[in-house]
């Protein structure tokens, strides 16, 4: 008995080609419904949602429609082309739910998911090799500016995914130079340590250290705000040459000091010599007696004359 209902089965599964029906519901599967500038993002999700379901065949053609009858002298309905129109009708929901405002006026009238499926793909294929060579142009051109290291970053990876997406992936180096070709000259340390490395370090290894150097920037600049002056004297100390000038500017100022000293000194001996006197022999003043011209004279007057005989 079980073995005659599992031939049965078997007989009317071989006679039924079509996939057994998928009633589930994919809006908690399909997050990015179908806008103007988004059709390979929308592609992406969707294709794998064909395949895991065995419906593909249903909007390539692949599967196409059964006749509505048994045979052109039997008017019965076929149960397989209610059963492939029930599919395809659950499939062209699927796809309208999935389409923005903008897109569903594209397919407006048309009864199956085939139809539908033409119509997006001849709509916005062209639109696609466009926006491919878009998003090129913008990563080349792109520049972090005063945008955050995060959201720069974030940008990069997104417009890299998108090309990914449509069939264009880009190797994470060339991800990583162009980002780095677009931090402006604060982060030259960084390019220059990262450029070194970028064929062995990832992607998150990459982020890290630019967030990582973005940080250091800016507690730098909070730095400069509260603390303006002493930090510009301490960045001076480190600039070349700025010690040179100084000490050379500190050894002329200890000669022009010592030569003022020297000065000071030569007026200070002058005004010293010209207060000396009045001489004790002459009586004049700028001598003492001890350099008297007269003090001679004086001291032969002073000897007392020899006795005699």
């Amino acid at each position: 008995m079980v073995s005659s209902s599992s031939t049965s089965s078997a007989s009317s599964s071989s006679l039924n080609p079509f996939p057994p029906l998928q009633t589930t519901t994919i809006h908690h599967l399909i997050s990015e419904k179908l806008d103007t500038d988004n059709y390979l993002l929308w592609l992406t999700q969707f294709t794998p949602l064909l395949k895991g379901y065995d419906l593909e065949g249903y909007v390539d053609g692949t599967i196409p429609c059964p006749p509505r009858t048994l045979s052109t002298t039997d008017s019965t309905i076929d149960p397989a082309y209610l059963q492939w129109q029930k599919q395809d009708q659950i499939l062209l929901g699927w796809l309208l739910s999935s389409l923005s405002r903008i897109a569903l006026t594209h397919v407006v009238g048309l009864s199956t998911s085939r139809a539908v499926w033409d119509a997006l793909q001849k709509h916005y294929a062209s639109k696609s090799r466009a926006r491919i060579m878009q998003l090129r142009r913008e990563l080349q051109t792109m520049r972090k500016g005063s945008k955050p290291m995060k959201d720069y970053f974030l940008h990069a990876k997104e417009l890299a995914d998108s090309l990914a997406a449509s069939g264009h992936p880009m190797s994470d180096p060339d991800l990583q130079q162009i980002i780095l070709s677009g931090l402006d000259n604060a982060y030259d340390a960084i390019v220059t340590t990262l450029a070194a490395t970028m064929a062995d370090i990832s992607m998150d290894d990459f982020y890290a250290h630019l967030i990582a150097f973005d940080m250091h920037l800016e507690a730098q600049t909070v730095m400069l705000r509260q603390h303006p002056v002493a930090t510009q004297q301490r960045n001076m100390s480190f600039k070349p040459g700025f010690n040179q000038n100084r000490n050379r500017s500190y050894s002329g100022n200890q000669y022009r000091n010592r030569g003022q000293g020297m000065n000071r000194f030569t007026n200070r001996s002058q005004s010293v010599q010209s207060v000396v006197g009045p001489c004790l022999i002459c009586g004049q003043k700028n001598h003492t007696a001890q350099t008297c011209w007269h003090r001679s004279d004086q001291m032969s007057q002073a000897a007392p004359s020899p006795p005699t005989a």
